[in-house]
């Protein structure tokens, strides 16, 4: 069917003249100056509530940092929050006296939607899915104002697929899958503060804190899977051998993962290692900063980080050097010449070491006649330090140079070996 211009000019006059009759209409007149009043009236109070109520905010928030971020996102927010709450008031007064509050209605979950997005992108932190829970929220408003939230609901029912006598559809897999996300971001926030809670009660150790946690997040997660189950309608007893036989896959899969898990509680319960205790497994050298439910996290001296199992930390040798007390004793080895005095030497070598900072002098550094080498007089400086987490290779060879330079300024040789080669020649 071909349209001419006169036709088009016709179609857009009707429609313009359409929106000219809505708009002046009186209760369309009464519906956009009531707008007009809440957003005046609300933006002003929005702002006098976020100036009143910021600097309390800040201060009672102090010791929960997530919970300090929500409230200054809601603050931020408050001016439009002010006014969806006047359009939602002025429009139950509107349907109380029998008037269409249609506009009304409209603009307040427009402006509803705009802020629990605002809201929803800082709890999900990832920009990507902040985005994505916007377009469904968007799209579930659409479906509200349009009133085709039923009608979708019942297409999307009309899709699914039986196990055993569970019925699941379209409709109750996004329903768990909804009702999943919310739990999760929920008590990803309460993990985190009673994290947080923990950590400022000093009567607690870090081990402890971090099991409390541990156990604190296997709870909430296990609680949130059945309460998502249960939104999609699967009970538990029909799948009890679906379960069974799925669980002794995932055994099999996840044996790793699993061993990791039972190892980290074991370390957690027999205080082993704790977050703070300078640990040695291997190559690796450093300081615990964080016990996770699959790995240790070790900063060693160049700053890198490294995640060990805790499988390893179980069936591997692990030296803790701060396992019940700080100090440890470091031995240094040192050679002089049969030409030396070793009284001589014993005494220089602990005059070298006086003026370092690091070393305790309680116990007092003690250097010790070990035994005659091949080619040496075998001494041992044994000395004490309280921070290993400091390095306890670069508190060697600090000592290893003030020897060095003390042994220069007293004529004391340092040895090294020496072979006589005898050449004997064929007679014949």
């Amino acid at each position: 069917m071909n349209y001419s211009s006169q036709h088009i000019e016709n179609w857009i006059l009707k429609v313009a003249k359409g929106l000219i009759d809505g708009i002046t209409q009186p209760e369309t007149i009464i519906q956009l100056g009531i707008v007009l009043l809440c957003a005046g009236t609300g933006l002003v109070a929005g702002i006098l509530i976020r100036k009143v109520f910021s600097n309390k905010i800040r201060i009672s928030a102090e010791t929960y940092p997530i919970v300090k971020k929500l409230l200054e996102i809601v603050l931020k927010q408050s001016p439009l929050i002010v006014v969806v709450i006047f359009i939602f008031i002025c429009q139950t007064a509107l349907q109380q006296l029998n008037y269409s509050a249609l506009i009304l209605y409209f603009v307040g979950i427009l402006i509803a939607a705009r802020v629990l997005i605002k809201i929803v992108r800082f709890v999900f932190f990832s920009e990507f899915w902040g985005k994505v829970v916007g377009i469904l929220i968007w799209a579930l408003v659409l479906l509200i104002l349009f009133d085709l939230l039923e009608p979708m609901s019942f297409f999307l029912g009309q899709f699914g697929f039986k196990i055993g006598n569970v019925h699941i559809t379209a409709l109750s897999i996004f329903k768990a899958f909804l009702v999943c996300s919310i739990l999760l971001v929920l008590g990803n926030y309460l993990s985190k503060l009673l994290e947080q809670k923990l950590d400022n009660i000093p009567e607690l150790t870090g081990s402890t804190a971090v099991l409390l946690v541990k156990t604190a997040k296997v709870s909430i997660y296990t609680v949130i899977i059945l309460i998502a189950l249960h939104s999609a309608g699967i009970e538990l007893t029909t799948l009890a051998v679906f379960g069974g036989a799925l669980g002794v896959g995932i055994g099999f899969g996840l044996q790793k993962v699993v061993s990791n898990f039972i190892s980290g509680i074991i370390l957690l319960l027999d205080k082993s290692i704790k977050p703070g205790d300078v640990i040695e497994i291997g190559d690796v050298y450093g300081y615990i900063s964080k016990l996770q439910s699959r790995y240790v996290s070790v900063v060693i001296r160049d700053g890198s980080e490294h995640l060990i199992p805790n499988e390893d930390l179980i069936t591997q040798q692990v030296v803790n050097w701060s396992f019940s007390d700080t100090k440890i004793r470091l031995d240094v080895p040192i050679g002089i010449s049969y030409d030396s005095d070793p009284h001589i030497v014993i005494k220089l070598v602990l005059s070298s070491i006086e003026n370092i900072p690091r070393i305790l002098n309680n116990p007092s550094p003690q250097c010790l006649l070990k035994g005659f080498g091949d080619s040496s007089v075998d001494l041992e400086l044994r000395f004490w330090i309280k921070d290993p987490e400091n390095g306890v290779k670069n508190i060697k060879s600090e000592v290893l140079l003030n020897v060095w330079d003390i042994f220069k300024e007293n004529n004391i040789v340092i040895p090294f070996p020496q072979r006589d080669v005898h050449l004997k020649s064929n007679s014949n």
